[in-house]
């Protein structure tokens, strides 16, 4: 049985059975930007989005912008698939900025030598996969299908169902964390997740924060079991899939500029050993060997010495 399980139909080796687990030979994409800028920068522009998202969230359930009717319904809040993703993108955000601070403390101290694909950056990986997909999901039902429901629109409403999206193409673009085909599954689990929640939120009697007996219209599976069941199915096998198709896409094409503009230049600036982004799975052979090259930080490279396989950054 071949290693790629749809020989043909995926680009590269995008297909691989081994690309459907949370393992990477390059841990550093998870801690940098994809380009050439110094890690202080990169490191500013996550504490900014963390402190941003942190805020936000914070500001969304006690400021009260008209979403509920009643003081006790505040706390309803959650029941949103908005705010389920506005949790998300801050655990994100104060995640990301976390591990960017760690590998600029540990990459001025020494090398940073993995010895596996670290648990924190995986689950950064399912974080990342699950949040972006979902803020281009929300976007576009907030705007075909819960707009409608609205009285008004709010600054709030622009914020939580535009700006998302907005910010996430513009953090695809900026960081190094790659998408894989194989990891569809994750935001698609993530949909499944939340309707099954809506669903027996509401047939179970519970009310949105404005008092209607549904979280969306276009989720009343009591009035209205048809619709509820053709927006999940969109939802799940359709708006979804393509969400995740349009990020992979703009990852690859992220990649496809910075090899054609920008890898010589990073290269050139860090010699044979491109410290951003030329990693490799190294040997003790070979880790010894570069013990003589230098970091970005000037830092003379330390020995591998384990006799393991390793990742070094």
């Amino acid at each position: 049985m071949p290693e790629n399980g749809c020989s043909g139909c995926c680009p590269g080796n995008e297909c691989r059975l081994a690309n459907f687990k949370l393992d990477h030979p390059h841990p550093r994409l998870f801690m940098t930007a994809r380009w050439n800028v110094g890690q202080g920068w990169f490191v500013a522009y996550r504490v900014i989005a963390a402190a941003f998202w942190l805020s936000w969230t914070i500001a969304s359930v006690v400021w009260n912008y008209g979403w509920y009717t009643y003081e006790e319904n505040r706390f309803l809040w959650i029941i949103y698939l908005t705010d389920w993703n506005l949790t998300l993108m801050t655990l994100r955000a104060i995640v990301h900025a976390s591990v960017a601070i760690y590998y600029l403390h540990r990459t001025r101290s020494g090398t940073l030598v993995f010895t596996s694909m670290p648990l924190y950056l995986r689950f950064l990986w399912v974080l990342f996969n699950l949040s972006t997909t979902a803020a281009l999901v929300i976007t576009g039902f907030y705007w075909v299908a819960a707009y409608a429901d609205s009285t008004s629109l709010l600054s709030a409403d622009l914020l939580n169902h535009a700006a998302n999206t907005i910010y996430v193409i513009m953090d695809v673009i900026v960081v190094a964390i790659p998408y894989r085909i194989l990891h569809i599954f994750q935001p698609m689990l993530y949909a499944v997740t939340y309707l099954v929640f809506a669903a027996i939120y509401q047939v179970s009697g519970g009310l949105s924060a404005s008092d209607k007996p549904y979280i969306y219209r276009a989720l009343d599976w009591i009035q209205a079991p048809k619709t509820a069941a053709m927006y999940t199915a969109l939802s799940v096998f359709g708006v979804t899939p393509v969400a995740y198709a349009i990020l992979f896409g703009l990852s690859k094409a992220r990649e496809a500029i910075y090899d054609r503009w920008f890898a010589h230049k990073q290269n050139d600036q860090h010699g044979d050993f491109n410290e951003a982004f030329d990693y490799t799975e190294l040997g003790e052979a070979e880790a010894a060997s570069q013990t003589s090259r230098k970091d970005h930080a000037g830092t003379p490279l330390k020995e591998n010495t384990s006799g393991d396989n390793k990742y070094v950054t």
